[in-house]
């Protein structure tokens, strides 16, 4: 299905899986569509779901080290970041409730974490101000970057490129098979910018036309890959300073899905935009799928056309059409 603003329009919650105590803090799509993971850094919880069968595979814990970021190496093992007793990222089994390998290096917490879709090598950046490359075969890391601020870390859908964003405003471009070489492109945006904020995360969109700069200052901001210079504002969404809302590219890159602390999920069309000043001040789409709490995680699987969204609950959204719920929305678990 080709998406439009017509067809998004007319997104709605298919499945409602009610599972948490506290908010889902971080979440991932596997490359192959097959599985989505959400983390909660307060239930200290990893939740495996099946996007096939539209259930919940398993829900793990780590009360011993606790969940910041999780993310796919397979679609049955995913890497986590500890937010207690010490800096290591674990991959940990979802079948087996194992770890099976440990990456230690960083000195402080790790913030965010990048894989290329085939989970041969990943990338961790921590408040340490470090930034590794992993062979995920390996306990070993490739290389460690030393840069001046906390950072945030991305690799393009090809795995050919990937991306460094600091706080100072700075972005870093690498051909990752040439790394040590140095940045192909180094950004520098401080100019760009009238108003300082905390940057919390970075991607670029699938046709790698965007690198797309998320904040906890009600905003977000869509760079031109090539140039570094800055393309668009996205802004309109209900946010609380100094938060983290994610957001999303759709699989054909015209779309922009932000979540809120309103609880409903804001989209732009890009295509609109290029009629605008780069500061939207119209409207974005506006979707409301019933969640009472800050919807601040979300993704899209191109694979199954779901959105998924997350506050305490996790939604699975389809376009009305394509929906085998065409009459109510299934919940699924209780909710605590």
């Amino acid at each position: 299905m080709h998406l439009t603003t017509d067809v998004i329009k007319q997104m709605e919650v298919v499945l409602r899986f009610k599972e948490n105590k506290h908010l889902v803090t971080s979440i991932d799509v596997h490359s192959s569509g097959s599985h989505v993971v959400v983390g909660s850094e307060d239930d200290r919880s990893i939740t495996l779901f099946n996007c096939n069968r539209g259930e919940i595979h398993s829900t793990l814990y780590s009360k011993k080290y606790g969940v910041g970021v999780v993310r796919f190496l397979s679609p049955h093992e995913v890497l986590h970041t500890a937010t207690m007793t010490d800096n290591t990222i674990r991959l940990l089994s979802m079948t087996k409730n194992k770890y099976m390998r440990y990456f230690q290096g960083h000195t402080d917490r790790v913030q965010s974490l990048a894989v290329t879709p085939n989970g041969d090598y990943f990338l961790s950046s921590g408040k340490d101000r470090l930034t590794y490359l992993w062979e995920s075969r390996f306990k070993i890391p490739q290389t460690v970057i030393s840069l001046d601020d906390r950072t945030h870390v991305a690799i393009d859908n090809e795995a050919k490129v990937f991306a460094t964003a600091s706080n100072d405003s700075e972005i870093r471009l690498y051909d990752i098979r040439n790394y040590r070489r140095g940045p192909v492109a180094l950004y520098d945006t401080k100019q760009e910018f009238l108003e300082r904020s905390r940057w919390t995360g970075v991607d670029f969109s699938p046709d790698k036309s965007y690198l797309m700069v998320t904040t906890d200052s009600g905003y977000i901001i869509l760079l031109d890959t090539s140039t570094g210079k800055l393309r668009r504002l996205l802004t309109g969404f209900v946010h609380k300073e100094g938060v983290n809302t994610g957001a999303c590219f759709s699989p054909d890159g015209k779309y922009v899905f932000s979540g809120s602390e309103d609880g409903k999920v804001y989209v732009w069309d890009l295509n609109r935009v290029l009629k605008f000043e780069r500061t939207l001040d119209f409207e974005p789409i506006v979707l409301n799928g019933r969640h009472r709490h800050p919807c601040r995680c979300l993704v899209f699987n191109p694979t199954y056309m779901l959105l998924v969204s997350s506050c305490k609950v996790t939604n699975f959204w389809a376009p009305l059409q394509a929906s085998v719920k065409d009459e109510s929305t299934t919940d699924v678990g209780t909710e605590s």
